[in-house]
């Protein structure tokens, strides 16, 4: 409608002809662009042509319209798409003494590239507006939804995180069915994230020797694959020893210290996660005694807020450790109905919505100064049942309200 009035007020004028003229121009112009920005082209910038027509003196104009002929101009090749820098080299070639027809042809191409731009998703940069933290999100928190492997990065991105926190088993899965690791990482960088940690399962923690043997051989086969996405760390849980008999903290802390070495192949740091419903490794001290008995200097633990609580750690523990030992943190919440033993992964709620000390928590976790990487773990089946992106958006603005407050 809008290009239909501009046309019939272009005809009330005598100097309709080169309006129309320039008009064909651009629509034969349009053509030879991808099919979905033709229509695009012609109707957004046809007001764009009209308001350059006019900017200009009336002589001028009638300089032009005389020496530029409506089968002369249809007959001239279009020129390739240019940049904006060559828009600013043309409306400034020989002092203000310029062709018009180039002015207005430059401004048509100039509005057509922020189309293009627009449409093209440039990729996007996320700096975390906080010093002390950056946010993640641990896909744990929307599986539920089953979106997709790939999916899960897009909203990730979208929902504004600067990280993402993957499962390896969901990597594996991407690979089986043909997926590139190559292009995987380059998918990854073009939305903007990076990816900061992998939880995987490998038993290297335990007594029998061929099953840690096993272990090792897949934790190295695990770090080799997220190298080369370039994932930065993986979790190292007490998998296959969540049960009785107790492990030797002192034999615990030497197997940490081969994962730590495999992390120094591969460029992948192991981080030593606790798990609050094991029977081993289910406090935050025994963490800290394993890590210190590895003797590594890339020995970290990966705390939970729900495993800290789950486990009985209790929070004051956290001001004892030094910035790098912790990098990561898992966030979410805990309510105060339901007995601390009787809860379970499915009872996480988002940041803020429980009774965990939040105000103590960040505070420790400032002071260590050190940033850290807080990621969204949650597995909570009431928030599987909403859109993924809504869930992953209202985390992120929990975690961030919290970091405000307290930060």
């Amino acid at each position: 409608m809008l290009t239909f009035i501009v046309m019939v007020v272009c005809f009330m004028n005598r100097h309709a002809r080169f309006v129309v003229a320039n008009l064909i121009q651009l629509f034969i112009y349009a053509l030879q662009q991808p099919v979905q920005f033709n229509l695009l082209y012609f109707f957004i910038i046809t007001p764009v042509i009209f308001l350059g027509h006019w900017s200009f003196t009336f002589h001028f104009s009638q300089f032009v319209s005389k020496e530029l002929g409506f089968f002369r101009i249809l007959k001239k090749n279009t020129v390739p798409f240019p940049q904006r820098k060559l828009f600013l080299k043309k409306i400034t070639k020989r002092g203000t003494m310029v062709q018009r027809r180039e002015a207005i042809r430059g401004m048509a191409l100039l509005a057509g590239g922020i189309l293009t731009g627009a449409a093209g998703l440039p990729k996007r940069k996320v700096v975390s507006d906080n010093k002390f933290f950056s946010y993640c999100l641990n896909t744990s928190t929307i599986s539920g939804q089953e979106v997709g492997f790939q999916e899960e990065f897009r909203i990730t991105a979208k929902a504004g995180y600067d990280s993402i926190e993957i499962w390896v088993r969901d990597l594996e899965k991407y690979v089986t069915a043909g997926g590139s690791l190559g292009e995987l990482k380059k998918f990854v960088a073009d939305l903007g994230l990076t990816i900061e940690n992998a939880i995987g399962f490998a038993q290297w923690a335990v007594d029998d020797e061929m099953k840690r043997r096993a272990g090792l051989e897949q934790m190295k086969r695990e770090m080799d694959m997220l190298a080369q996405i370039g994932c930065k760390r993986i979790a190292a849980p007490p998998a296959g020893a969540t049960r009785p008999p107790l492990l030797d903290l002192f034999a615990v802390g030497k197997r940490y210290r081969a994962v730590l070495e495999l992390g120094d192949l591969t460029g992948v740091t192991p981080q030593l996660e606790i798990w609050g419903t094991s029977a081993n490794l289910y406090h935050i001290s025994q963490a800290m005694f394993v890590a210190s008995a590895a003797n590594h200097p890339k020995a970290c633990i990966l705390p939970d807020v729900y495993h800290m609580f789950r486990g009985n750690s209790g929070f004051d523990s956290l001001k004892l450790l030094s910035g790098p030992a912790i990098e990561m943190f898992h966030f979410n919440d805990f309510t105060n109905t339901i007995p601390r033993e009787q809860q379970t992964d499915s009872d996480r709620v988002y940041p803020g919505d429980g009774v965990a000390p939040f105000e103590q928590i960040i505070s420790s976790l400032k002071n260590t100064d050190s940033k850290k990487v807080i990621s969204l773990e949650l597995f909570n089946k009431s928030y599987w049942k909403n859109d993924a992106l809504d869930v992953a958006k209202t985390g992120l603005e929990k975690m961030k309200n919290l970091v405000g407050r307290f930060g």
